[in-house]
């Protein structure tokens, strides 16, 4: 039977009942979140790259994933909405009688496997016990708030915080609560443990290093690394005598034994997640899409990853496993906007990143997607190893989000719409949690499990096996219009490279002036283990193109090609016939190939479309930014 026990209780009631001691005890099967007490992030198994998909569980839900997975010695974990399920490790296949178990309100922090039972927190201010064989609920313990800290067990005692700004701890031997510790603001980290301390960070800016006493906790020292509800999510990483705590767009180190601190990195944007640390080096993201390696004695870079530009944000914790480090990038990005009224067309930024936004005045919360990605480097150099792209993910609109508007030829998104999901200061931080936390890998005996945003458990392993090849969707081209400033974009179906079939007659295909400048894109998928972005390949009649003139963006799995010469008077593209193939290996060594047919005519003013074609997706200015192209939207019939 399910109960609640309201915060105040000095004793848990004695209806708590533990299968056994051992449930109590720590052993090699429970599951730490961030791997161990100290969230130094270094799994217990390495891992071999590449890595292969053995599996794809779909809940049919969508959003954003926030809680990580646990994983047991059989079973995998996981929560998406306000539903708790438990995967075979082995074949994906459910494992509990119902398929999963429904809560009734959203799992919001990391799940813990301590014996035979799983904790975690929730919406709904609880901490919940809940036995793995089967699913059914043990107990919960109310607290005044949203639970988004994991909870961690040590020596017997359930440490977890809330957002009613306590750090709660009982004892699972002998169901006693001890007093709780109260900061200044919401505690959405996980506490961290070393020796006798207890560390734990607070939207109020402050890292509390704590001692647990007979009755509850004593403060030792407290810092602070930010102001007030500056955006400190992430828990607090203990190492080589260091407290390691990310706080606004910082990553700090602080002397474990007094708060003093010891150095400070900056990043171009926030680090909402923690870092992995081990040796004197610390890996952590941040949401301007960069990987950073830090030597932990001075606060400098080592390398990051990419050297230049970025990937998406990243707003989960990297994991170290063996000689790999693996790291969850993309998803939602939400930002806060001013009140300022925006340009309704950004120009693309650097290689690789998307279009340009629009944003109607006052629009407050902007959101944003990135296709989710996995990416395993070389923890000593930041050398790719690896990365694969999740499929597509859903995003539920809560609220009045901003939303598109009119597509112009390059993709670019009109004005969008007035935000309004807004409230004090405190309702603000508990909201917006979700929009800078994402769930983190799961490492374990080798395999690699990550909720997507797209409502799915992901499961990989090296061994897997892998007998798709990459496909190509349908292509655009784009060449210029007759008004000034105007560009024409066309769908252009794909032929398989491995058909053999001779081209179409040149009166089936489009023909179109040969003015730079001339874009084509198209779209690669791999589902079995990812694109190896070095195999990418475009040909143009055979011939490889010239390097200026291809452009790889790994993030969208967009290919380009480019004809834009750089002269005062570039010629026109050559007359005739042209077939451009693409082709592209995943990392498994499978390939696969596509070619486009077009025509170009140097006497025409304006484009022949046959009838086979859809009609033109519009036209409009820009949508391409400098050097390079903009995202392409998706686009609308003209």
């Amino acid at each position: 039977m399910k109960r609640t026990y309201p915060i105040g209780v000095t004793v848990l009631v004695s209806i708590l009942v533990f299968a056994s001691n051992a449930a109590i005890a720590q052993n090699s099967t429970d599951w730490t979140y961030l791997y161990d007490v100290a969230h130094t992030g270094v799994a217990a198994d390495p891992i071999d790259t590449p890595l292969s998909l053995s599996w794809r569980y779909a809940t049919g839900g969508i959003g954003q994933a926030v809680s990580t997975p646990a994983v047991g010695p059989d079973q995998v974990y996981f929560a998406y909405g306000t539903r708790l399920y438990a995967i075979e490790r082995a074949t994906g296949a459910e494992s509990w009688p119902n398929g999963y178990t429904e809560l009734n309100t959203q799992v919001t922090s990391g799940i813990v496997l301590h014996g035979d039972t799983l904790y975690f927190g929730a919406a709904d201010g609880k901490l919940w016990a809940v036995d793995a064989a089967g699913g059914t609920a043990k107990w919960k313990y109310a607290a005044e708030g949203p639970i988004r800290s994991a909870p961690v067990i040590h020596n017997g005692i359930v440490y977890f915080g809330s957002s009613d700004g306590r750090l709660y701890a009982f004892d699972l031997s002998t169901d006693r609560a001890l007093e709780p510790f109260n900061a200044s603001g919401p505690i959405q980290s996980t506490p961290a443990v070393w020796t006798n301390y207890i560390f734990v960070s607070s939207q109020d800016g402050y890292v509390y290093a704590l001692r647990r006493t007979a009755s509850g906790f004593q403060l030792v020292w407290r810092a602070q690394v930010t102001a007030a509800y500056m955006k400190l999510f992430s828990s607090p990483v203990v190492h080589r005598g260091q407290v390691l705590v990310s706080a606004s767009n910082r990553l700090i180190g602080l002397e474990a034994q007094s708060g003093t601190r010891r150095w400070t990195f900056k990043a171009g944007e926030l680090i909402t997640s923690s870092p992995a640390v081990r040796g004197r080096r610390a890996y952590v993201g941040s949401r301007d899409g960069v990987v950073y390696c830090i030597d932990t004695t001075r606060g400098k870079a080592i390398w990051r990853f990419p050297e230049e530009g970025s990937r998406g944000p990243i707003q989960s914790s990297p994991v170290l496993a063996g000689d790999v480090l693996l790291v969850r990038s993309g998803g939602v990005q939400v930002n806060l906007a001013s009140r300022q009224a925006a340009t309704s067309l950004q120009p693309g930024m650097e290689r690789g990143r998307g279009p340009g936004i629009g944003t109607a005045t006052q629009a407050q919360p902007q959101m944003q997607t990135y296709p989710a990605s996995i990416v395993a480097l070389d923890p000593e150099s930041g050398q790719l190893l690896w990365e694969y792209r999740l499929q597509e993910q859903q995003v539920m609109g809560m609220g009045a989000w901003p939303t598109p508007g009119a597509l112009g030829a390059g993709g670019t998104l009109g004005p969008g719409g007035m935000g309004a999901r807004f409230g004090t200061s405190y309702t603000t931080v508990q909201d917006i949690y979700a929009w800078y936390v994402d769930s983190s890998l799961a490492c374990a005996q080798g395999s690699v499990y990550v909720l997507g945003d797209d409502g799915a458990l992901y499961g990989f392993d090296a061994g897997a096996l892998d007998n798709e090849k990459p496909i190509f969707k349908e292509t655009i081209i784009t060449f210029p219009g007759t008004q000034a400033g105007t560009e024409y974009s066309f769908a252009i179906p794909n032929e398989s490279e491995e058909m053999f079939f001779p081209p179409p007659a040149e009166e089936d295909l489009i023909q179109l002036p040969g003015a730079p400048p001339l874009r084509v894109v198209t779209e690669v998928r791999d589902a079995g283990s990812g694109i190896d972005p070095d195999s990418v390949q475009i040909l143009m009649n055979g011939q490889p193109v010239p390097a200026p003139e291809l452009l790889y963006d790994a993030v969208q799995g967009m290919i380009w090609w480019m004809y834009d010469p750089e002269q005062p008077q570039a010629h026109n593209y050559p007359a005739g016939l042209h077939t451009l193939t693409v082709r592209a290996t995943d990392w498994s060594g499978n390939q696969g190939g596509a070619n486009v047919y077009f025509v170009v005519d140097n006497s025409l003013t304006q484009p022949i479309i046959p009838g086979m074609f859809q009609q033109p997706y519009g036209y409009g200015a820009g949508g391409f930014g400098t050097g390079y192209p903009g995202m392409l939207g998706p686009l609308r019939p003209y």
